[in-house]
């Protein structure tokens, strides 16, 4: 049996009887999640504990290989869940490339739904810079691609501006419409709930229709979750973690109050209920190196009403 992770110590989860009674059930169904390639392919996760099918992202990071993907792919395949593997168009040659590695991964693990991303690389390495080329080459219609995930980012990005990523965000819907292949958000990952409610109403205003799916943070150490914020560019959030945090000596000592992410969820989910018509439609969840910790809370906060 695989060895769990250790809970942070002096952690601090959210008790599930206290707040608004509001349905979290609805949010929790089909909930997604990250694990590195790390996870996947070593021996440390307990991954009974995941619901049959889950969908289970697997990021690209500059230290792995398309080929670790498909071996990624093909192990959760293996055990019953469905890989849906992080293909960054800065990362590719070109757009020959691009077909290629969507033709290995439909035809050699039965991959029919991606998470297409920019990527993190400050230069492209070929000549792809963004989704919309991808998006617009005809090439996912082509290969047998059926469901697409794509970037929201709540608090802004760092090197687009706002204006950028609504025309951005009016092409993937209109993706969507033309073609037939349904489109979802998954957002980065934020510790403010006030932000992503106001954005989801703003770009929902703006004639967004895609299912939105929230990210959320795993239940990692504070300074873990700090470094992966400021690196993932999380905006006034951090402040809200920095005010969570029991300062300098918190940092040293790897705490941070309100470590799971489960006041975010009943925000959420009261806004959601407030605004039946919100584009909200579940979870994913970053476990940000606490996979199996994070797992475990995600079906325990599922089976209350709050």
């Amino acid at each position: 049996m695989s060895a769990p992770f250790a809970k942070p110590k002096d952690a601090v989860t959210t008790p599930l009887n206290k707040g608004p009674c509001v349905p979290f059930i609805p949010l929790f169904q089909g909930y997604s999640i990250e694990a590195t390639p790390k996870a996947i392919l070593g021996d440390r996760v307990e991954w009974g504990a995941l619901p049959e099918e889950t969908r289970i992202f697997i990021p690209q990071f500059p230290k792995n290989t398309h080929e670790e993907m498909l071996v990624c792919a093909k192990r959760l395949q293996g055990m019953g869940f469905k890989p849906v593997p992080h293909v960054t168009a800065r990362s590719l040659a070109d757009k020959r490339a691009f077909e290629r590695l969507l033709s290995k991964l439909v035809e050699e693990t039965a991959v029919d739904e991606i998470l297409l991303l920019a990527g993190g690389d400050d230069t492209p390495r070929g000549q792809l810079g963004n989704t919309l080329e991808l998006l617009e080459s005809g090439i996912i219609e082509r290969v047998g691609i059926r469901r697409i995930g794509v970037a929201g980012h709540p608090e802004g990005h760092p090197e687009a501006t706002q204006e950028a990523l609504d025309r951005a965000l009016a092409i993937k819907n209109a993706f969507s419409v033309e073609t037939g292949i349904p489109l979802y958000i998954v957002t980065q990952f934020f510790f403010d709930a006030d932000p992503f409610i106001a954005w989801e109403r703003r770009i929902r205003e703006q004639g967004n229709r895609l299912p939105i799916h929230a990210g959320l943070h795993g239940l990692a150490s504070g300074p873990s979750l700090l470094k992966h914020a400021m690196a993932c560019g999380v905006g006034s959030s951090v402040k809200v973690l920095r005010r969570n945090m029991t300062g300098l000596r918190g940092l040293l000592s790897m705490s941070w109050r309100g470590q799971d992410p489960g006041r975010i969820v009943k925000a959420l989910a009261a806004s959601k209920e407030r605004d039946p018509a919100s584009n909200l439609a579940g979870f994913h969840f970053y476990a940000l190196g606490a996979f199996d910790l994070t797992v475990k809370w995600a079906n325990r906060f599922a089976q209350t009403r709050g």
